[in-house]
């Protein structure tokens, strides 16, 4: 028997949000590991980065969706927050391609205060994503924790001053805990009572 039409939207909605999860981190991983293996920032290495931060608000709000309603109010403003942060990260990553900026240190003075601002807002959106994904059991737990791993990584890392290859490891484990997420989505793993597509998006 066919599916409503209301229902085949939904299939389909889900789906893109999973697999936008799935590429668009595998993305940002491959542009980081490009300027690990450059030593620093290129306008190849910057347009993939771009790639991978504009279609995060998204799927970062798709995955919330997918929860409802066990995410509740924290997994939503973790989400908003998250996904504020990368609306800025896309528009800092396009100044720097225009502006042909030559390392990351010039392209956040160039910004200022609101390069940390944003760094926070991304660290505190991750961990609140992180525990509500945790709690809600939608997800397999396993990618809220790793997601949180990798926001204490950056909290840990970032003041220590060190390489790309250092920071690399916080990016590398946030991104694979959203693939995580991501392939959930799209093959319907289990993390408890309720399945990843039992979410609508109307309701």
């Amino acid at each position: 028997m066919a599916l409503p039409a209301s229902q085949r939207a939904d299939k389909v909605l889900r789906y893109l949000v999973g697999l936008t999860a799935i590429i668009v981190p595998l993305l940002y991983i491959l542009s980081d590991a490009v300027e690990v293996v450059q030593g620093g920032h290129s306008q190849a290495s910057l347009a993939l980065t771009y790639l991978g931060e504009a279609p995060t608000v998204f799927f970062i709000l798709g995955l919330h969706v997918v929860q409802r309603p066990r995410a509740g109010w924290l997994g939503l403003s973790g989400a908003i927050l998250y996904g504020y942060a990368f609306i800025f990260w896309a528009g800092f990553t396009l100044h720097g391609l225009f502006t042909h900026a030559s390392d990351l240190p010039a392209m956040a003075a160039s910004v200022g205060a609101l390069y940390d601002v944003h760094a926070v807002i991304q660290v505190v959106g991750g961990a609140l994503i992180g525990w509500s994904v945790l709690r809600a059991g939608v997800l397999p737990r396993w990618t809220g924790v790793l997601l949180m791993l990798g926001m204490l990584a950056h909290v840990a890392l970032s003041p220590l001053g060190l390489s790309e290859s250092y920071r690399w490891i916080a990016s590398t484990t946030q991104n694979l805990a959203f693939v995580g997420m991501g392939l959930a989505v799209v093959f319907g793993v289990r993390a408890g009572a309720r399945a990843p597509g039992a979410a609508t998006w109307c309701g």
